[in-house]
C-alpha cells in the first residue's frame, strides 16, 4: 500500500484554557442515536450505524457562529472512542444534487488525544495532538436508500460501509485497542457511541429535513446488539444538524427502532423510558394498568410488594393482559407497592397505595433521572470538530478568516495540523 501524503500548515494562535469551546447557534445537536452509560464500561471490536432513509432535504450550513457556508452539505458520522485515548470517525458526507441524488463521499478522521498520528512516515502534532484525516471513494445515492457504516478493531482498525449489500472496507490502520463505550475520554469527552446528522465539518450546522429509520449496533459476546441505553443526540462531534426530530418505536420492546423525522432538533433518552402505571385499590382488588405513551403494554410483568421489617417483600406476581391491565385479588394490606421491574427498552416504575411508601422505592426511578440529568446538563459545546478536507461545497467567497475556521479554528482541543493522505492502488 502506498500513500501521498499531502500536508496542509495552519498557523493559528487562539486564546486557549484546557480545551476550547465550541459554540453552536441555538440548541442545535448532532441528531442521531448514541449510547452512552453513566455507571460502567463495556468494549467491543466492532460498531455499526444502519440508516433507512426514504426523504432527506439538505438545506444551509452555517459555522458555528451563524455565518451562512454553503447550502446542500451534511455529513452521517458514526463515531467513536477507543480506549479513551483515540476518537474514530467514519463519515459520509452527503452534498445535495437533485431532489432525490445525493453525491457521497467516504472520510475518516483519526484523533490521538495523547500524542502525535505516526502512520507509514506521515506524522500531524500541535501541542502534543494530533489528527489525520483521509478522503475515500465517492458514490451517488438516490431516496429511498439503506447506508451503514461500520469500524472494526479486529487485527487492523479498518473503515466501511455497507451499500447495497456489498461491504467495503476503504481504509485500514494498525489497531490500538477497542472501541469503548462508557467512561470520560483523556480530553474530557463521554467515551459515546454515536451515529448522528451534522453539519460538514469544522463545528457546523445544517439545516434539513429527514424522514428514516436508523439503529446503532455492536458487537457483544459474539453476537451484534443494540445498546441498552439510547440518546437522541451525540456527545463527542461539534457538527450538529436543525430540522431533525428523533423518537424511538418501543412497540417491540427487545427490538425498538429509532425514527428520524421534520421536526424540532431535541434532547431526549430514547430507551429505557419508564411507562406509566395507574393503581386502583377497593374492596382487597388491587387493578394496576401500565401503558407507554398512551399505548397500553401487555405481557409485561407486574409484582404486589408489601413492607416488612426486613424490607420489600414480593407476595405476587402476574402479567398484564392484551390492554395493559393485571388484577391482584385477596389483597390484605392496604399498605403496599405495585412494582413493573423493567426490560430492555422498558425502565422500572412503581406505584403505591400510600405515598408514604415513595422512598422505600425511589432506587427504581434513579437510573432513568440520573439519565435525565445528564442529559440536560451536558454542555455540548464541549465537543470535537470534525477536519473533513475534500468535501464539495457550493457557496459564495468568503474571507479568509472564515476559511481558518472552518477547517481549524473550531478544533476543540486545538488541532491546527493535520495530514491528508490517500490510499493509491496499484
Amino acid at each position: 500500500m502506498r500513500y501521498i501524503a499531502i500536508v496542509i500548515l495552519v498557523i493559528l494562535f487562539l486564546p486557549m484554557a484546557g480545551i476550547s469551546s465550541v459554540s453552536q447557534v441555538g440548541r442545535a445537536f448532532p441528531m442521531g442515536i448514541s449510547t452512552f452509560s453513566l455507571a460502567s464500561a463495556t468494549d467491543t471490536p466492532f460498531v455499526e450505524g444502519v440508516i433507512n432513509v426514504s426523504y432527506l432535504s439538505l438545506g444551509d450550513d452555517l459555522l458555528s457562529g451563524g455565518t451562512y457556508l454553503g447550502s446542500g452539505n451534511a455529513s452521517l458520522q458514526l463515531n467513536a472512542i477507543i480506549d479513551g485515548k483515540f476518537w474514530a470517525q467514519d463519515v459520509a458526507l452527503f452534498h445535495q444534487l437533485s431532489a432525490n441524488t445525493f453525491q457521497v463521499t467516504m472520510v475518516i478522521n483519526f484523533w490521538n488525544f495523547s500524542g502525535p498520528v505516526t502512520f507509514k512516515g506521515n506524522t500531524s502534532t500541535y501541542q502534543g495532538l494530533g489528527v489525520l484525516c483521509y478522503v475515500g471513494p465517492t458514490f451517488t445515492l438516490q431516496t429511498p436508500f439503506s447506508l451503514a457504516l461500520y469500524m472494526n478493531s479486529t487485527g487492523r482498525l479498518s473503515f466501511g460501509y455497507e451499500l447495497h449489500g456489498v461491504k467495503t472496507v476503504f481504509y485500514s490502520l494498525p489497531s490500538v485497542g477497542q472501541f469503548l463505550i462508557g467512561g470520560i475520554s483523556l480530553v474530557g469527552v463521554p467515551n459515546d457511541l454515536e451515529f448522528v446528522w451534522g453539519g460538514p465539518g469544522g463545528g457546523s450546522i445544517v439545516q434539513m429535513s429527514v424522514t428514516a429509520q436508523s439503529n446503532l449496533y455492536y458487537l457483544n459476546g459474539g453476537q451484534m446488539v443494540k445498546p441498552p441505553i439510547a440518546f437522541s443526540t451525540g456527545f463527542d462531534t461539534a457538527e450538529a444538524a436543525e430540522g431533525v426530530y428523533v423518537s424511538a418505536n418501543l412497540s417491540q420492546p427487545f427490538n425498538p427502532v429509532t425514527l428520524q423525522s421534520p421536526g424540532p432538533d431535541d434532547q431526549a433518552i430514547l430507551w429505557p423510558v419508564p411507562p406509566t402505571m395507574n393503581l386502583n385499590y377497593s374492596s382487597h382488588s388491587a387493578i394496576v394498568s401500565l401503558s407507554l405513551n398512551g399505548r397500553p403494554l401487555p405481557y409485561q410483568e407486574v409484582e404486589l410488594e408489601t413492607i416488612t421489617i426486613t424490607g420489600p417483600k414480593v407476595v405476587s406476581t402476574a402479567y398484564t393482559s392484551n390492554q395493559g391491565v393485571v388484577l391482584f385479588n385477596g389483597v390484605n394490606s392496604s399498605l403496599f407497592v405495585t412494582v413493573f421491574p423493567g426490560n430492555f427498552t422498558l425502565a422500572p416504575t412503581f406505584a403505591v397505595s400510600s405515598p408514604g411508601l415513595s422512598s422505600f422505592f425511589q432506587s427504581l426511578t434513579n437510573a432513568y433521572h440520573d439519565l435525565s440529568s445528564f442529559l440536560s446538563s451536558y454542555n455540548y459545546k464541549h465537543a470535537l470538530s470534525s477536519f473533513f478536507k475534500g468535501a464539495r461545497y457550493r457557496q459564495p467567497s468568503y474571507s479568509p478568516l472564515e476559511l481558518i475556521t472552518l477547517y481549524v479554528g473550531a478544533l476543540a482541543v486545538g488541532v491546527v495540523l493535520a495530514v491528508v493522505v490517500r490510499e493509491r492502488r496499484d
